[in-house]
Protein backbone atom coordinates (compact mmCIF):
# COMPACT_ATOMS: atom_id res chain seq x y z
CA UNK A 1 0.00 0.00 0.00
CA UNK A 2 0.91 3.79 -0.47
CA UNK A 3 -0.02 6.61 0.48
CA UNK A 4 -0.64 9.31 -1.95
CA UNK A 5 -2.06 12.76 -2.50
CA UNK A 6 -5.75 12.48 -2.81
CA UNK A 7 -6.60 12.56 -6.68
CA UNK A 8 -10.13 12.29 -8.52
CA UNK A 9 -13.30 11.76 -6.68
CA UNK A 10 -11.38 11.62 -2.71
CA UNK A 11 -9.76 14.81 -3.71
CA UNK A 12 -13.24 15.93 -4.57
CA UNK A 13 -14.70 14.80 -1.50
CA UNK A 14 -12.28 16.66 0.61
CA UNK A 15 -9.61 13.82 1.40
CA UNK A 16 -6.11 15.01 1.32
CA UNK A 17 -4.23 11.78 1.40
CA UNK A 18 -4.84 8.35 -0.24
CA UNK A 19 -4.09 4.76 1.08
CA UNK A 20 -3.96 2.39 -2.06
CA UNK A 21 -2.01 -0.18 -3.69
CA UNK A 22 0.92 0.91 -5.80
CA UNK A 23 0.11 0.38 -9.37
CA UNK A 24 2.24 -2.25 -11.03
CA UNK A 25 3.82 -0.57 -13.25
CA UNK A 26 5.50 1.83 -10.46
CA UNK A 27 6.52 -1.71 -8.35
CA UNK A 28 10.25 -2.35 -8.07
CA UNK A 29 11.60 -4.30 -10.69
CA UNK A 30 13.10 -7.76 -9.73
CA UNK A 31 16.75 -8.45 -9.86
CA UNK A 32 17.21 -11.77 -11.15
CA UNK A 33 18.97 -14.22 -8.62
CA UNK A 34 20.58 -17.35 -9.51
CA UNK A 35 19.40 -20.22 -7.30
CA UNK A 36 21.46 -19.98 -3.82
CA UNK A 37 22.78 -23.47 -4.06
CA UNK A 38 23.93 -23.27 -7.48
CA UNK A 39 23.67 -26.50 -9.84
CA UNK A 40 24.31 -30.02 -8.25
CA UNK A 41 27.15 -32.65 -9.44
CA UNK A 42 26.40 -34.19 -12.33
CA UNK A 43 28.91 -36.68 -14.24
CA UNK A 44 29.61 -36.20 -17.79
CA UNK A 45 27.03 -38.33 -18.91
CA UNK A 46 24.44 -35.93 -17.02
CA UNK A 47 23.42 -38.38 -13.82
CA UNK A 48 23.31 -37.18 -10.36
CA UNK A 49 27.02 -37.25 -9.21
CA UNK A 50 26.55 -38.72 -6.11
CA UNK A 51 24.59 -39.12 -2.95
CA UNK A 52 24.61 -35.61 -1.85
CA UNK A 53 23.57 -34.66 -4.83
CA UNK A 54 20.51 -36.46 -5.27
CA UNK A 55 19.65 -35.45 -1.49
CA UNK A 56 19.72 -31.97 -2.77
CA UNK A 57 17.83 -32.56 -5.54
CA UNK A 58 15.55 -34.27 -3.39
CA UNK A 59 14.95 -31.27 -1.20
CA UNK A 60 14.59 -29.12 -4.00
CA UNK A 61 12.20 -31.32 -5.56
CA UNK A 62 10.15 -31.36 -1.63
CA UNK A 63 10.16 -27.20 -1.95
CA UNK A 64 8.25 -27.25 -4.96
CA UNK A 65 5.93 -29.46 -3.82
CA UNK A 66 5.37 -28.14 -0.59
CA UNK A 67 4.93 -24.70 -2.05
CA UNK A 68 2.60 -25.99 -4.45
CA UNK A 69 0.60 -27.84 -2.07
CA UNK A 70 0.52 -24.37 0.02
CA UNK A 71 -0.75 -22.44 -2.94
CA UNK A 72 -3.76 -24.79 -4.06
CA UNK A 73 -4.37 -25.06 -0.06
CA UNK A 74 -4.95 -21.58 0.48
CA UNK A 75 -6.80 -20.84 -2.40
CA UNK A 76 -9.85 -22.58 -0.82
CA UNK A 77 -10.79 -25.48 -3.30
CA UNK A 78 -13.99 -27.39 -3.45
CA UNK A 79 -15.00 -29.68 -5.71
CA UNK A 80 -18.28 -29.06 -6.74
CA UNK A 81 -21.52 -31.76 -7.21
CA UNK A 82 -21.62 -32.06 -10.67
CA UNK A 83 -25.04 -31.18 -11.12
CA UNK A 84 -24.25 -27.76 -8.72
CA UNK A 85 -25.21 -24.56 -10.96
CA UNK A 86 -22.17 -23.18 -10.76
CA UNK A 87 -19.95 -25.95 -11.52
CA UNK A 88 -19.93 -25.24 -15.54
CA UNK A 89 -18.87 -21.36 -14.76
CA UNK A 90 -16.35 -22.93 -12.87
CA UNK A 91 -15.48 -25.14 -15.66
CA UNK A 92 -15.37 -22.32 -18.50
CA UNK A 93 -13.69 -20.26 -15.79
CA UNK A 94 -10.52 -22.30 -14.89
CA UNK A 95 -10.36 -23.34 -18.65
CA UNK A 96 -10.21 -19.60 -19.58
CA UNK A 97 -6.68 -19.34 -17.02
CA UNK A 98 -5.36 -22.57 -17.85
CA UNK A 99 -5.60 -20.99 -21.44
CA UNK A 100 -4.20 -17.27 -20.51
CA UNK A 101 -1.66 -18.93 -18.63
CA UNK A 102 -0.32 -20.63 -21.63
CA UNK A 103 -0.92 -17.53 -23.45
CA UNK A 104 1.33 -15.66 -21.05
CA UNK A 105 3.85 -18.37 -21.66
CA UNK A 106 3.77 -17.94 -25.44
CA UNK A 107 4.09 -14.80 -25.15
CA UNK A 108 7.36 -14.17 -23.72
CA UNK A 109 10.00 -17.33 -22.36
CA UNK A 110 8.26 -20.02 -22.42
CA UNK A 111 7.22 -20.33 -18.80
CA UNK A 112 4.98 -18.35 -16.86
CA UNK A 113 5.79 -17.69 -13.04
CA UNK A 114 3.73 -18.78 -10.08
CA UNK A 115 2.65 -15.15 -9.44
CA UNK A 116 1.33 -14.48 -13.03
CA UNK A 117 -0.67 -18.00 -12.96
CA UNK A 118 -2.60 -17.00 -9.47
CA UNK A 119 -3.36 -13.65 -10.54
CA UNK A 120 -4.40 -15.24 -14.13
CA UNK A 121 -6.39 -18.09 -12.04
CA UNK A 122 -7.94 -15.44 -9.88
CA UNK A 123 -8.74 -13.77 -13.64
CA UNK A 124 -10.85 -16.94 -14.54
CA UNK A 125 -12.36 -17.08 -11.11
CA UNK A 126 -14.14 -13.29 -11.24
CA UNK A 127 -14.71 -14.06 -15.14
CA UNK A 128 -16.93 -17.48 -14.20
CA UNK A 129 -18.65 -15.21 -10.99
CA UNK A 130 -19.25 -12.54 -13.34
CA UNK A 131 -20.90 -14.53 -16.30
CA UNK A 132 -23.09 -16.78 -13.59
CA UNK A 133 -24.68 -13.38 -11.47
CA UNK A 134 -25.19 -12.29 -15.26
CA UNK A 135 -27.17 -15.16 -16.40
CA UNK A 136 -28.85 -15.24 -12.51
CA UNK A 137 -29.83 -11.57 -12.69
CA UNK A 138 -31.10 -11.89 -16.27
CA UNK A 139 -33.47 -14.39 -15.73
CA UNK A 140 -34.29 -13.13 -12.21
CA UNK A 141 -34.31 -9.40 -13.48
CA UNK A 142 -32.10 -8.43 -10.50
CA UNK A 143 -30.20 -4.96 -11.61
CA UNK A 144 -27.78 -5.73 -8.27
CA UNK A 145 -26.84 -8.89 -9.33
CA UNK A 146 -26.32 -7.41 -13.08
CA UNK A 147 -24.44 -4.54 -11.55
CA UNK A 148 -22.28 -7.01 -9.22
CA UNK A 149 -21.29 -8.61 -13.26
CA UNK A 150 -20.72 -5.97 -15.01
CA UNK A 151 -18.29 -4.92 -11.62
CA UNK A 152 -16.64 -8.73 -11.60
CA UNK A 153 -16.46 -8.50 -15.26
CA UNK A 154 -14.25 -5.64 -14.19
CA UNK A 155 -12.04 -6.65 -11.84
CA UNK A 156 -11.21 -10.14 -14.69
CA UNK A 157 -9.78 -7.71 -16.88
CA UNK A 158 -7.62 -5.78 -13.89
CA UNK A 159 -6.50 -9.03 -13.38
CA UNK A 160 -5.51 -9.93 -16.01
CA UNK A 161 -3.51 -6.84 -17.18
CA UNK A 162 -1.79 -7.40 -14.00
CA UNK A 163 -0.83 -11.38 -14.43
CA UNK A 164 0.39 -9.74 -17.75
CA UNK A 165 2.79 -7.15 -16.31
CA UNK A 166 3.94 -9.38 -13.70
CA UNK A 167 4.70 -11.93 -16.45
CA UNK A 168 6.55 -9.22 -18.57
CA UNK A 169 9.31 -8.45 -15.69
CA UNK A 170 9.69 -11.83 -14.69
CA UNK A 171 10.18 -13.21 -18.44
CA UNK A 172 12.72 -9.57 -18.34
CA UNK A 173 14.12 -10.70 -15.05
CA UNK A 174 14.79 -15.10 -15.92
CA UNK A 175 16.21 -13.52 -19.28
CA UNK A 176 18.69 -11.60 -16.91
CA UNK A 177 19.92 -14.28 -14.89
CA UNK A 178 20.33 -17.51 -17.52
CA UNK A 179 23.17 -18.24 -19.56
CA UNK A 180 23.17 -16.37 -22.95
CA UNK A 181 22.87 -20.14 -24.47
CA UNK A 182 20.02 -21.06 -22.75
CA UNK A 183 18.47 -18.28 -23.65
CA UNK A 184 19.57 -18.60 -26.97
CA UNK A 185 17.80 -22.32 -26.53
CA UNK A 186 14.86 -20.61 -25.20
CA UNK A 187 14.25 -18.49 -28.22
CA UNK A 188 14.72 -21.52 -30.80
CA UNK A 189 11.85 -23.12 -28.96
CA UNK A 190 9.97 -20.16 -29.11
CA UNK A 191 10.37 -19.62 -32.71
CA UNK A 192 10.17 -23.50 -33.56
CA UNK A 193 7.54 -24.59 -31.32
CA UNK A 194 10.13 -27.05 -29.41
CA UNK A 195 10.97 -28.34 -32.53
CA UNK A 196 7.62 -29.23 -33.56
Amino acid sequence: MAQRKAHGAAARGGALVVHEPVPFDELRRPSPQSEPTGPVNRRSNGTVADSEAARELGRRGGQKTALHTRILRSLGLVELAVDHAFRPYETAGQDYADAYIASLARMFDGTCGEGPASIAKTAGMQLAISRYFYDLGKQAGDPKLLGQSSQLGNDSRVSAGAAYELQSREAEARSKSRPAADAVAAMRNRILGGGK
